[in-house]
């Protein structure tokens, strides 16, 4: 049996903990893109940190990417201080420090028509340095076009874009500029570089296929390349984009294209990928002597024996200066069955100095309120809609999401959960968690189908998979479902649901919308419904069973990337056992699991690390009436079941961590179920954790439970800290490999606490990850509100 050690650490006055990991470690590499080419394996796509000293790779999101086509840079990587993008027709946002991915959305309002967009990001704040415009500065590109394409010369419709006068196939004479915001689509034109070329110029095929831009804060300037001759600088004073001036990066053979460029500041050195007639390179080329570019590594010809770097992109050391969430839904509202549902808001400051938090309603935005926090300090603001002006009591508004706005602390952010409820009949209640999305469009993975050639999506095979939510009508009538989106914008948010018929749906600016699907296919009962819409916007769905009114809420569409078999994502417990008062905890398991990885034989196991050490693997059996469901999941695992229990850790392979998620839950003598959710945990887990909503007393209590995903011994510093931002329990505990506990937070914490507020920290020491939950149960229905 694996072991599980725990360390009592002297109580200190204050503490504070090792950012996870530190922010060198994450700008000293650069980011590269690999593709999958004929015979290389799958492991070896997604995207790599590479370390440029020891020229080494480390996988930070491995997906399926195919270039089947295409050369190096028909998709490019860009970068925030705290995302990669993935830049084809379509973004996609990976988050930094796990590789999971956050959303996906429009390049550009030239999508549809099958173009990319691509090009370096400026932030906030490296605009307001530079004075100019924040947003990304590049260039329309049309991935399936080049010249060795066997299937035809132009797939994308022809554009004027902004300042142009005709539609132009390379539209590379104009700098253009998107916003930052993902749901703004539109490009404006920021410089122009040169007279645009006529599509009836004869040079036209002699101009190279790409161009590409880099951003210099240091000089304060672009490097640019084939926008429309070679090698040049763009140089910004006074917040004006200066005129294009030659620069001296040369090779010794003339370049005919770079499909990749970025400008690193932790070396101070350009690197690209750069094409030469019969060959090609990744190349460092040190700005202070351009001419002595040094190899990295060949990528041409195509060797099918080795992975090919496709993009590269580098982090910008200066972080941001605000973090903003939302809470996707909070209310006071009259439901079916008699019900009143509210919500309480829970903050918790984990960062060492004071924060002045700024809430904003999304349905009232003029409805601003601002509540200071002391540093590891929490608050609660109960019935938090009325709190905030709205409400019966208010400006009568039932529904509505919050965006919170709070200074920057890397590793330190802000923690923000909400507990929508109703009243039970016992004088409890039964709710769910809603926890904070990063940013105001949150897990947003739902654009429209991208065009295809020869029935396959342009350029890579991410494109086309919709995203969707699992509808259970296992047994008809027992769930209703209901759809919220969040429109935060001030124009109307176009959004189909689409089953056995398409519905469309508007929802007009500052609106939360709800939307139940029984009534909207008119009782058809599907078993899934694809979700997309015109823009990025936050969708969720919330559960509710129709006989106990105990609500599940999810906080993503289920959108399963496909990746290599070795990744690992977890779910950090799955139960099939008794509990206390007569209760039997049982299991599902929600969405496409296992998932078929592209390219490989479909993984036909999914692994259990049970609490009693015991390790299984199963071919799960999905359930007859709906195949997106999986029954009792903990009980297929059969050889660790022990006295008609099991508990533990369950693994699957080859996905993204919203491929899926959890339900553990108990059944009433009526029939009726309460639960709660957890979703997929990212393959490498979390760096660490922070928990608002630790509340003791009458009405909750508090279960802890920590996984060790990893293969080697982990130690789990936690940290809890009263509502004044006093330390008030400090342990660690070491976690051997694949090991797992849950315990009631005073006894893991061996103090007694007292009835009140907390913050809590999960910090994993060294180069450890962190797989926590927080399961406040209420103490007088059982029913359990998750934190992850």
């Amino acid at each position: 049996m694996r072991t599980v050690a725990v360390v009592v650490i002297a109580l200190i006055a204050s503490a504070s903990f090792a950012e996870q990991p530190s922010r060198e470690s994450l700008t000293q590499p650069l980011y590269v893109l690999r593709a999958y080419v004929a015979n290389t394996p799958t492991a070896y796509q997604g995207i790599f940190r590479y370390d440029p000293l020891v020229k080494t790779f480390t996988s930070l999101a491995p997906f399926d990417y195919s270039a089947s086509y295409g050369f190096p840079g028909a998709a490019r990587l860009a970068a925030t201080a705290d995302r990669i993008i993935l830049q084809s027709p379509l973004y996609y946002e990976f988050e930094l420090t796990t590789g999971r991915l956050l959303r996906r959305y429009e390049a550009s309002d030239a999508s549809d028509d099958g173009w990319a967009f691509h090009g370096v990001v400026v932030s906030e704040e490296q605009a307001r340095t530079l004075g100019i415009e924040a947003g990304t500065y590049g260039f329309p590109f049309c991935p399936y076009y080049t010249s060795g394409d066997p299937c035809c010369q132009w797939t994308c419709e022809l554009h004027a874009f902004p300042g142009y006068t005709s539609p132009t196939p390379r539209p590379f004479s104009v700098l253009l500029r998107r916003s930052l915001d993902p749901a703004d689509s539109t490009l404006t034109a920021a410089k122009v570089i040169a007279p645009p070329a006529s599509t009836n110029d004869p040079f036209m095929t002699l101009r190279p296929p790409h161009a590409a831009i880099a951003l210099d804060m240091t000089r304060r300037q672009f490097w640019i390349w084939g926008a429309p001759s070679l090698w040049a600088t763009l140089p910004i004073s006074g917040g004006t984009i200066g005129s294009s001036t030659p620069a001296p990066v040369a090779t010794p053979m003339p370049i005919q294209d770079v499909p990749g460029l970025t400008f690193h500041e932790a070396t101070q050195s350009l690197f690209d990928i750069v094409e030469w007639p019969n060959s090609g390179d990744f190349l460092r080329q040190p700005t202070s002597d351009v001419t002595s570019a040094s190899v990295i590594e060949s990528i041409l010809p195509r060797d099918t024996t080795t992975p090919r770097v496709d993009a590269v992109t580098s982090v910008p050391t200066a972080l941001p200066e605000r973090y903003v969430q939302m809470i996707q839904a909070i209310g006071e509202v009259h439901g079916l069955n008699g019900t009143f549902w509210r919500s309480d808001l829970w903050l918790y400051n984990p960062a060492v100095v004071d924060v002045d938090v700024i809430i904003r309603r999304v349905v009232r935005p003029d409805q601003i309120s601002v509540r200071h926090l002391p540093a590891h300090g929490s608050l609660a603001l109960r019935n938090v809609l009325n709190a905030l002006g709205g409400g019966a009591a208010g400006d009568g508004v039932t529904l509505d999401a919050l965006v919170i706005d709070a200074p920057y602390h890397w590793g330190a952010q802000l923690s923000a959960y909400s507990r929508t409820f109703t009243d039970a009949s016992d004088g409890g209640t039964y709710g769910q968690a809603v926890p904070a999305v990063p940013s105001t469009v949150g897990y947003s993975t739902h654009p429209r189908p991208r065009p295809t050639v020869h029935g396959l999506p342009i350029y890579d095979h991410l494109e086309g998979t919709p995203s969707m939510f699992v509808i259970d009508q296992r047994q008809p009538g027992r769930f209703r479902h209901n759809l919220g989106v969040v429109n935060d914008g001030s124009k109307p948010l176009e959004l189909s649901l689409i089953y056995d018929t398409t519905k469309h749906i508007t929802v007009a600016p500052h609106t939360v919308a709800t939307i139940n699907i029984e009534s909207l296919f008119d009782g058809r009962n599907p078993s899934l419904v694809t979700v997309e819409a015109d823009r990025a916007a936050p969708v969720w769905m919330s559960v509710i069973d129709n006989i106990s009114q105990d609500a599940t809420f999810l906080p993503f569409e289920i959108f399963p990337l496909p990746s290599a078999p070795s990744v690992q994502i977890t779910i950090p417990t799955v139960t099939a056992t008794n509990g206390a008062n007569g209760t039997s905890w049982r299991t599902d398991l929600f969405g496409f699991v296992p998932a078929v990885v592209k390219y490989q034989p479909p993984p036909e196991t999914t692994h259990l690390d049970a609490t009693t050490g015991c390790t299984a693997d199963v071919q799960l059996v999905a359930n007859v009436a709906n195949r997106l469901i999986v029954d009792d999941v903990a009980s297929q695992f059969r050889e660790c079941v022990t006295n008609a229990s099991v508990t533990g850790a369950l693994s699957v392979t080859g996905t993204t961590w919203m491929a899926g998620y959890s339900r553990t839950y108990t059944t009433r003598a009526d029939g009726g179920t309460f639960g709660d959710m957890l979703p997929f945990y990212p393959s490498t887990g979390w760096p660490l954790q922070h928990f608002s909503g630790v509340e003791v007393g009458s009405r909750f209590r508090i279960n802890v439970g920590l996984y060790n995903g990893s293969t080697s011994a982990t130690t789990n510093r936690l940290l809890l800290y009263d509502d004044s931002g006093a330390l008030v329990a400090l342990r660690d505990i070491v976690l051997e490999p694949h090991a797992s506990i849950q315990s009631p937070i005073g006894a893991l914490l061996n103090i007694n606490l007292a009835a009140g507020l907390y913050g809590f920290s999960v910090v994993p020491l060294g180069e450890g990850r962190s797989w926590a939950y927080v399961s406040l149960v209420d103490n007088a229905t059982g029913d359990p509100t998750n934190l992850w």
